[in-house]
Order: structure tokens, then sequence, then C-alpha cells
């Protein structure tokens, strides 16, 4: 699976043996590394072997519709063996959700779960805060990442650092 993109390598030698391979992407490696870095000679090493790893395989498994548009452009003809495989529960899982109440929400409470670096948005989060519409909104953080320093810092200079609790 992907990340890394070069584990083709492994994929040829098995094609060689005539076995099947499923190549499985989980995050787009060049789309990641670029929201990382930017533009960098890097990026294009990376998008070959993105392509070789879709021709070597014989099926190939993503998860999400916008994947299978990075992917079906490393070989158009492909796109036929390039599947979207959700990996969370189906909707009907759920029971239907109460109906909204009526009246504004004086004081939302918002929570972010996950991984704090540059590729997931979350330094446009103090900005998201300062807007009129979210001025009272308090947000919980329960992650950590390379971008905590850089987000603590951007909420001090949209001054809602008293509205937002990192929990690491």
């Amino acid at each position: 699976h992907a990340p890394p993109d070069t584990l083709f390598v492994a994929a040829l030698c098995a094609r060689l043996l005539r076995c099947r391979v499923v190549y499985d992407m989980h995050d787009s490696a060049p789309q990641l590394f670029a929201a990382k870095f930017n533009a960098s000679p890097m990026r294009r090493a990376m998008e070959h072997c993105q392509e070789l790893a879709v021709r070597s395989a014989d099926q190939v498994i993503v998860t999400n519709e916008s994947q299978r548009e990075i992917l079906a452009t490393c070989d158009p003809l492909q796109r036929s063996r390039i599947a979207v495989v959700r990996n969370g529960p189906r909707l009907g899982e759920f029971p239907e959700p109460a109906p909204a109440r009526p009246g504004r929400l004086l004081r939302p409470q918002l929570v972010y779960v996950g991984a704090l670096d540059v590729q997931d948005g979350v330094l446009d989060i103090p900005e998201l805060l300062a807007r009129p519409a979210l001025s009272a909104a308090m947000l919980t953080i329960a992650g950590d990442g390379p971008a905590i320093a850089e987000l603590t810092d951007r909420c001090a200079a949209f001054g809602v650092s008293e509205r937002v609790r990192l929990l690491g």
C-alpha cells in the first residue's frame, strides 16, 4: 500500500512469479509531499513511482473518488482497474438523526481529533475561528504533530487562543 509508492519493485517481482498484485493507496504521496514541502523536483520522482505502482498492479483500491481521479491520470486506460473501497461505516448503520432544534447555537463546542500537520489544513483553524459566525465557538483539539507550535502561534495571532484547548 502507499505511501510509499516505491513498493512497485516488490509488485514487479511478484508479477514475474505470476502472482496477482493489489495496490492499496491510502494517501497520495506526491500530493502529500507537495502539501508539506511545496514544489520540488522530488515530487516528479514520486509521481513516477506512483505511476509505476498503478501500472504494476492487477487491481488498485483507493478510499475515495478524489484519489481515484488522481490515479486515473497516471494511466487513463487503467481506470476500470481502480475501485473505491470506503473504510468507514455505511450510512445505513446509523439511526435516523434527531431533527434540528429551533433557535440559535449560542456557544458551539467544536472538536478536532487527528494529526496536526500542514497537509490536513489545521493551520487554517485559527482564521476560521476568528470569523464572526464562530466568534463564540470553543474548540478542543485532541492530537499532536509537527504543526502544533505554528498552530499555537497562529491562534495567538488571530486572538483565539483562549477559545482553543490543546489536549495533545
